[in-house]
């Protein structure tokens, strides 16, 4: 014998009821970090692009702080030579090598702002997470004493060696003395 339809429903709706809801576990802090790498991911793709049309923007409006620095390492050739407005992660760092795992970053006055400074702290620390690791200079360092800008990044690249320093043994007789005091006089 069959049973109506009307009855078989309150079946199972009685059933349903009467069986406990599966609830999913909580998920790991393992699976929680593979869903934040799949989200980042994600952002990292859809925005790739767009980080992209970004630097070449700022390639073409360089500040001119990062103009004049621009002008002395663009002459220097192979491993040596850095990519201007280089996408990282999810940054724009103002010169980069890869070779090197170094960014070169040019600040302006708003880098001064307590708030500004935070982001930036933010910016290195992932900068670091990343692997490179981050020279920072201010406009007016590049504008004022630039070829000095230029020697610290060459040294940090082994593109420059430190000058050594020059040893002078103190004078022992007159004759000494005014030899010594020649050596120290700038020509």
């Amino acid at each position: 014998m069959q049973e109506p339809p009307a009855r078989f429903k309150e079946r199972q709706k009685f059933y349903r009821q009467s069986q406990p809801k599966q609830r999913h576990p909580e998920p790991t802090p393992a699976q929680l970090a593979k869903r934040r790498a799949k989200k980042a991911k994600k952002w990292a793709k859809k925005f790739r692009n767009k980080l992209k049309t970004w630097a070449s923007e700022m390639r073409e409006d360089m500040t001119p702080a990062e103009a004049v620095i621009w002008e002395y390492m663009k002459i220097w050739e192979g491993k040596y030579r850095p990519v201007a407005q280089r996408p990282l992660g999810k940054y724009i760092a103002d010169f980069a090598w890869r070779k090197f795992m170094l960014v070169v970053e040019v600040d302006g006055g708003y880098h001064l702002n307590p708030d500004q400074r935070a982001k930036d702290k933010i910016r290195e620390l992932d900068m670091k997470r990343m692997g490179y690791s981050t020279l920072r200079f201010t406009n007016e360092q590049c504008l004022e004493n630039t070829w000095e800008v230029v020697q610290i990044i060459g040294q940090r690249l082994g593109l420059f060696k430190e000058p050594e320093p020059v040893y002078v043994p103190p004078p022992i007789n007159e004759f000494d003395e005014m030899l010594f005091a020649a050596v120290k006089k700038p020509c």
